[in-house]
């Protein structure tokens, strides 16, 4: 899972078991790159388009803040359904 945050505040992580399940946890946080390299792309924010990134820049890079994958390897259906979510440029 990807969580967007902000430096200097102060986020609470909890791992826990469900219905009684109990064993090890693992917690892995790594940094994102500060620049999505394609945005703006040349596809269309707006469906998978097979690319990487999609061709409006502030929907690109909304998009990608919260999934890397988008900017990087290829804008596929999660990336889509994230802009038709978030970037006025999709909605209605």
């Amino acid at each position: 899972m990807t969580i967007p945050v902000v430096a200097g505040n102060c986020y609470k992580i909890r791992v826990g078991g469900f219905g009684g399940d109990q064993g090890d946890g693992t917690i892995t946080i790594t940094k994102q790159p500060d620049a999505n390299p394609e945005c703006p792309g040349v596809g269309d924010c707006c469906i998978a388009n097979g690319t990487v990134g999609c061709n409006n820049v502030f929907c690109c890079n909304l998009v990608c803040t919260v999934d890397p994958f988008c900017c990087f390897i290829e804008w596929d259906e999660q990336c889509a359904a994230a802009a038709l979510e978030r970037c006025p440029v999709c909605g209605p």
